[in-house]
Protein backbone atom coordinates (compact mmCIF):
# COMPACT_ATOMS: atom_id res chain seq x y z
CA UNK A 1 0.00 0.00 0.00
CA UNK A 2 2.78 2.10 0.74
CA UNK A 3 4.40 1.92 -2.47
CA UNK A 4 1.28 2.87 -4.35
CA UNK A 5 1.11 6.38 -2.21
CA UNK A 6 5.13 6.86 -2.45
CA UNK A 7 5.08 5.92 -6.15
CA UNK A 8 5.40 9.29 -8.06
CA UNK A 9 4.45 7.63 -11.42
CA UNK A 10 1.22 5.54 -9.52
CA UNK A 11 -1.38 6.58 -11.20
CA UNK A 12 -4.36 8.76 -9.34
CA UNK A 13 -7.32 6.40 -9.42
CA UNK A 14 -4.83 3.41 -7.97
CA UNK A 15 -4.14 6.51 -4.90
CA UNK A 16 -7.77 7.28 -4.32
CA UNK A 17 -8.93 3.41 -4.44
CA UNK A 18 -5.96 2.69 -1.92
CA UNK A 19 -6.77 5.70 0.27
CA UNK A 20 -10.88 4.44 -0.23
CA UNK A 21 -9.66 1.16 1.05
CA UNK A 22 -8.27 2.68 4.23
CA UNK A 23 -10.53 4.44 5.11
CA UNK A 24 -12.93 2.27 4.84
CA UNK A 25 -11.13 -0.48 6.98
CA UNK A 26 -10.55 2.29 9.31
CA UNK A 27 -14.45 3.17 9.51
CA UNK A 28 -15.01 -0.78 9.87
CA UNK A 29 -12.42 -1.03 12.83
CA UNK A 30 -14.60 1.89 15.09
CA UNK A 31 -17.74 -0.21 14.36
CA UNK A 32 -17.00 -3.39 14.89
CA UNK A 33 -14.81 -1.82 18.02
CA UNK A 34 -17.83 -1.48 21.11
CA UNK A 35 -18.53 -5.38 20.12
CA UNK A 36 -15.14 -6.40 21.24
CA UNK A 37 -14.89 -3.91 24.34
CA UNK A 38 -18.14 -4.32 25.93
CA UNK A 39 -19.18 -8.18 24.86
CA UNK A 40 -20.25 -9.71 28.12
CA UNK A 41 -22.38 -6.25 28.72
CA UNK A 42 -23.74 -7.12 25.35
CA UNK A 43 -24.81 -10.27 26.38
CA UNK A 44 -26.16 -9.33 29.64
CA UNK A 45 -28.68 -6.34 28.21
CA UNK A 46 -29.83 -8.77 25.57
CA UNK A 47 -30.57 -11.50 28.44
CA UNK A 48 -31.79 -8.04 30.58
CA UNK A 49 -34.54 -7.26 27.51
CA UNK A 50 -35.87 -11.01 27.25
CA UNK A 51 -36.50 -11.19 31.15
CA UNK A 52 -40.38 -11.52 31.81
CA UNK A 53 -40.75 -7.72 32.93
CA UNK A 54 -40.57 -6.89 29.44
CA UNK A 55 -43.32 -9.51 28.27
CA UNK A 56 -46.56 -7.92 26.80
CA UNK A 57 -48.68 -7.15 29.43
CA UNK A 58 -52.12 -6.85 27.47
CA UNK A 59 -53.72 -6.98 24.24
CA UNK A 60 -52.72 -3.56 22.88
CA UNK A 61 -48.97 -4.11 23.86
CA UNK A 62 -49.21 -7.00 21.61
CA UNK A 63 -50.89 -5.38 18.46
CA UNK A 64 -48.35 -2.84 18.91
CA UNK A 65 -45.18 -5.21 18.69
CA UNK A 66 -47.19 -6.87 15.95
CA UNK A 67 -47.87 -4.34 13.70
CA UNK A 68 -44.12 -3.10 13.82
CA UNK A 69 -42.98 -6.85 13.29
CA UNK A 70 -45.32 -6.53 10.05
CA UNK A 71 -43.91 -3.42 9.00
CA UNK A 72 -40.28 -4.18 9.27
CA UNK A 73 -40.86 -7.24 7.56
CA UNK A 74 -43.00 -5.81 4.52
CA UNK A 75 -39.54 -3.03 4.64
CA UNK A 76 -37.15 -5.67 4.59
CA UNK A 77 -38.95 -7.63 1.92
CA UNK A 78 -38.69 -4.27 -0.17
CA UNK A 79 -35.19 -4.06 0.28
CA UNK A 80 -34.25 -7.44 -0.67
CA UNK A 81 -36.14 -7.37 -3.77
CA UNK A 82 -35.03 -4.03 -4.56
CA UNK A 83 -31.12 -5.67 -3.98
CA UNK A 84 -31.98 -8.18 -6.59
CA UNK A 85 -33.75 -6.44 -9.15
CA UNK A 86 -30.42 -3.84 -9.00
CA UNK A 87 -28.28 -6.75 -9.50
CA UNK A 88 -29.89 -7.90 -12.09
CA UNK A 89 -30.25 -4.52 -13.80
CA UNK A 90 -26.87 -4.06 -13.56
CA UNK A 91 -25.16 -7.37 -14.24
CA UNK A 92 -27.87 -9.36 -16.99
CA UNK A 93 -26.33 -6.81 -19.84
CA UNK A 94 -22.94 -7.91 -19.04
CA UNK A 95 -23.87 -11.81 -19.37
CA UNK A 96 -25.77 -11.21 -22.55
CA UNK A 97 -22.92 -9.10 -24.01
CA UNK A 98 -21.04 -10.70 -26.44
CA UNK A 99 -17.77 -8.71 -25.65
CA UNK A 100 -16.38 -9.51 -21.98
CA UNK A 101 -16.36 -6.54 -20.26
CA UNK A 102 -17.02 -6.22 -16.28
CA UNK A 103 -19.95 -4.18 -14.81
CA UNK A 104 -17.49 -1.62 -13.41
CA UNK A 105 -13.63 -1.59 -13.82
CA UNK A 106 -11.85 -1.45 -10.62
CA UNK A 107 -8.06 -1.12 -10.33
CA UNK A 108 -6.76 -4.71 -10.04
CA UNK A 109 -3.43 -5.52 -10.30
CA UNK A 110 -4.00 -8.11 -13.10
CA UNK A 111 -5.48 -8.25 -16.41
CA UNK A 112 -9.28 -9.24 -15.91
CA UNK A 113 -9.94 -9.71 -19.28
CA UNK A 114 -6.89 -12.48 -20.10
CA UNK A 115 -8.29 -15.88 -19.73
CA UNK A 116 -12.10 -16.63 -19.50
CA UNK A 117 -11.31 -18.16 -15.64
CA UNK A 118 -9.68 -14.89 -14.85
CA UNK A 119 -12.51 -12.79 -16.24
CA UNK A 120 -15.56 -14.82 -14.77
CA UNK A 121 -13.37 -15.10 -11.23
CA UNK A 122 -13.12 -11.49 -11.65
CA UNK A 123 -17.01 -11.07 -12.56
CA UNK A 124 -18.28 -13.03 -9.91
CA UNK A 125 -15.72 -11.16 -7.49
CA UNK A 126 -17.56 -7.60 -8.80
CA UNK A 127 -20.97 -8.46 -8.32
CA UNK A 128 -20.73 -9.90 -5.33
CA UNK A 129 -18.94 -7.05 -4.25
CA UNK A 130 -21.45 -4.53 -4.78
Amino acid sequence: MLNILIDKNADGMQKNLMITFVAETLFMWFKILPFLRYGEKIKRCINFFGHEDFAHKDYEERKITNECIRICRRNSTAYFYGIIATELVWNVPVLISKERKLPMYPWLPYDPLSTSLVYYVTLVYTTAGM
